[in-house]
């Protein structure tokens, strides 16, 4: 075969690159869709890295040795929810209630604000560990813990007498605050001496 005709057979690139860069738009979005399923593909089948969870710790609120104040309640219509189940949120509530008895039975006229400051609460836990249901009986009781110089912890145990369980626990703490001057104040010896008389008189309210 002569040189010639090796060179009239040369393949005619001019025409390959002519055909490709006079695609279609049609034919170009395709493409661009195929590679788009094909990448979409391929992240899908990538193995993910497993995330590790740690396990949430049980906590637990201790008992005291010894409850100086206690209360019965009757769970309300408006406590429980719609499959007669008392809500989580009514447990606090229903703590808060038994404070305010437990400070009217101190002496205070006034359970919200006595010894010229207000009672406000820093912190609250509340452990769920049985079910209560409308009308049931509630048995609330009452220890102060942990006082500090300006701060000091309420614990609760809450018993439902209808089903004979214990049904909540409650720890708050508490502060007194001085609401003219906007500050945090020491707890009151008058209200530790008060304290004290309870401690060994322990006070039932007949509620």
């Amino acid at each position: 075969m002569s040189r010639g005709g090796l060179r009239g057979r040369r393949p005619n690139t001019r025409h390959s690159l002519r055909t490709l860069s006079d695609r279609s738009d049609a034919e170009v979005i395709s493409l661009d869709a195929r590679r788009s399923v094909f990448n979409l593909y391929n992240r899908r089948s990538r193995p993910r890295h497993s995330i590790r969870q740690r396990p949430m710790s049980k906590k637990t609120i201790a008992l005291p040795q010894q409850f100086i104040f206690s209360t019965e309640y009757d769970v309300l219509y408006s406590d429980v929810n719609s499959v007669n189940h008392l809500g989580a949120d009514r447990v606090l509530p229903i703590a808060m209630e038994a404070q305010l008895r437990f400070i009217k039975h101190l002496g205070y006229s006034d359970a919200t604000a006595f010894e010229d400051a207000g009672l406000i609460m820093a912190h609250s836990e509340v452990l769920y560990l049985a079910e209560a249901q409308y009308s049931d009986r509630l048995k609330i009781e009452l220890a102060t813990d942990n006082f500090k110089q300006k701060s000091f912890e309420l614990i609760y145990r809450i018993t439902n007498l209808s089903r004979g369980s214990e049904m909540a626990r409650v720890a708050t703490t508490l502060l007194f605050f001085n609401y003219q001057n906007k500050s945090v104040i020491a707890v009151p010896e008058t209200f530790l001496e008060r304290i004290r008389k309870v401690e060994t008189e322990p006070i039932v309210d007949p509620a």
